[in-house]
């Protein structure tokens, strides 16, 4: 092991991630690449075969089924080092990862061998989740425990119904990641009426080729715009039984069981990371009042600044995971990860655009695209405010011990 712990593997891991970055994602120019209008030719597929064909898009997979059984925190090593390419780019792996994690941790024996044969033979197949709708959002998150403290019920208005054998399934939803390019969507569906969507939601599995489901608006970004943002639509759409994901009625908080949290800190990590740097690069760079800026107190000291905000976040993805990886999936370690690094990442990309100056809101200059996409991240697998609520619920049961002084 390394001075940070890390093993051989994962050292070697973390190399041929920045190979991938510096062969394939760099020579993209994803600051270019992202302004072409055509969401279509905008998606970086070529990115996605080349990792796939390089064992990246399976990581999260076990070993019997082709994967590379990849621990919490050999994604989170990947992919900060892909965010730091493209927020976008690492956005398409990872949201395959977790759900790809999540269908395996919940699908039946019968499902895993329906799944898998096909997911890892192509190239191709990337994963969607659909949560979201135009009216729930953190509120869907939050479900348990609005309706302790409200005393009122929070559902959806995706529902599925079953009949004769098969779950019909109608609603939409708002903005799921890679929903136009997915070839295969986990959706959360009402299934028990009047009752939060906790005690009430399904999990289903749907092909995107299923007739009644259908890709609606492609959103227009500003933040991660290499990677697709789409509506779901479900019209009547009817699917097998057999294709029921988990337990009727017992929807789980998936970003929490899939360690989405986790990552999430760990992608926006690796984008403000690349903000930093590029900082360093350009005050070592420009000279101002006959010596480089990073000579100059003040730059110097905004430099420091971010290098500890990064070593901590990092410090504390790395805690996290690690306890995922013994097995604590419900930590609070997951939503503290997730909030501190994303309010470190907006914090580093705000100084890094103070050291370019004037120069960082110009298109050509890269910490501009950086800032755009690490705000995105504030309200990525739920909001901040949302993390911080939890967190709060966690300390109000007496019996909670994480919070103990040196626990």
């Amino acid at each position: 092991m390394d001075d940070r712990g890390l093993t051989q593997d994962q050292l070697e891991l973390v190399e041929k991630v920045r190979k991938f970055r510096t062969d394939v994602i760099d020579p993209l120019e994803p600051h270019k690449r992202e302004w072409i209008e055509d969401p279509d030719l905008r998606f970086p597929w070529e990115v996605v075969e080349e990792g796939s064909r390089r064992g990246l898009r399976t990581l999260s997979v076990p070993r019997e089924y082709g994967g590379a059984d990849a621990s919490m925190l050999d994604l989170c090593l990947t992919v900060e080092e892909l965010a730091a390419g493209d927020m976008g780019i690492a956005v398409i792996f990872d949201q395959t990862w977790k759900i790809a994690n999540t269908i395996g941790s919940m699908a039946t024996q019968e499902q895993k061998e329906w799944f898998y044969p096909d997911f890892v033979s192509d190239h191709r197949f990337l994963l969607s989740i659909g949560i979201v709708e135009p009216d729930h959002a953190t509120d869907v998150f939050m479900s348990r425990h609005l309706a302790e403290m409200d005393h009122r019920t929070v559902g959806l208005n995706t529902t599925a119904i079953l009949e004769d054998g098969h779950w019909v399934i109608n609603g939409a939803k708002a903005m799921p990641s890679l929903a136009s390019t997915a070839k295969l969507v986990v959706v959360l569906a009402q299934t028990e009426p009047d009752v939060p969507i906790h005690e009430g939601g399904t999990y289903f599995l749907v092909p995107t080729d299923t007739p009644g489901f259908r890709v609606g608006r492609i959103w227009d970004k500003m933040s991660q715009r290499l990677a697709d943002n789409a509506a779901m639509v479900f019209d009547n759409c009817r699917i097998p039984q057999s294709q029921q994901l988990g337990e009727r009625g017992r929807a789980r908080h998936f970003p929490m069981t899939s360690g989405g949290n986790i990552e999430a800190g760990a992608t926006t990590l690796g984008t403000a990371r690349a903000a930093y740097e590029a900082a360093v690069a350009y005050a070592r760079e420009r000279i101002q009042g006959g010596r480089p800026l990073i000579e100059h107190q003040a730059i110097g000291m905004m430099l420091a600044e971010m290098a500890i905000e990064l070593e901590a976040a990092r410090s504390l993805i790395w805690q996290a995971a690690s306890a995922y990886d013994r097995g604590s999936t419900r930590t609070p370690l997951q939503f503290m990860a997730k909030w501190f690094a994303v309010e470190a990442a907006v914090k580093v990309c705000m100084k890094s655009m103070e050291v370019f100056g004037g120069f960082s809101i110009m298109r050509d200059m890269p910490v501009q695209k950086y800032m755009r996409d690490c705000l995105s991240f504030l309200h990525s697998d739920g909001s901040q405010q949302s993390r911080l609520m939890l967190l709060q619920q966690r300390m109000l049961d007496p019996e909670e011990t994480f919070f103990a002084s040196g626990s």
